[in-house]
């Protein structure tokens, strides 16, 4: 087996599509960066990673969601699935926000 030294995770650079006043700007062209985070130790089922500040983090190895993969691939994909899990929330979030407001309008004080 392979020694792993680094885990890999994919990030959306939220400032890449805000213009200089913090409004979102649709004509920037959304970035997405990995981070690579290095192992400093290895146990039968986690890693753990080196984080900023001397924190380090552990990362299971056979877990279906965690914080960091050992392959890009595997990273890309969960990179897609938390950007589908956060519109999914902003979905509901939006219909809640729709009742409420319809709702609104017919209150009076």
């Amino acid at each position: 087996m392979n020694k792993v030294t680094q885990l890999f995770r994919y990030e959306r650079s939220m400032y890449s599509v805000i213009d200089d006043e913090g409004y979102f700007d649709p004509s920037k062209e959304p970035k997405v960066e990995i981070r690579t985070f290095r192992v400093v130790k290895e146990t039968a089922k986690c890693y753990f990673i080196q984080l900023s500040y001397n924190k380090t983090k552990r990362c299971l190895k056979d877990a279906k969601n965690t914080f960091a993969y050992d392959s890009k691939e595997k990273a890309m994909e969960n990179y897609k699935q938390r950007c589908k899990r956060s519109l999914s929330y902003c979905r509901f979030n939006l219909k809640l926000a729709e009742a409420f407001n319809k709702h609104a309008q017919y209150l009076q004080p």
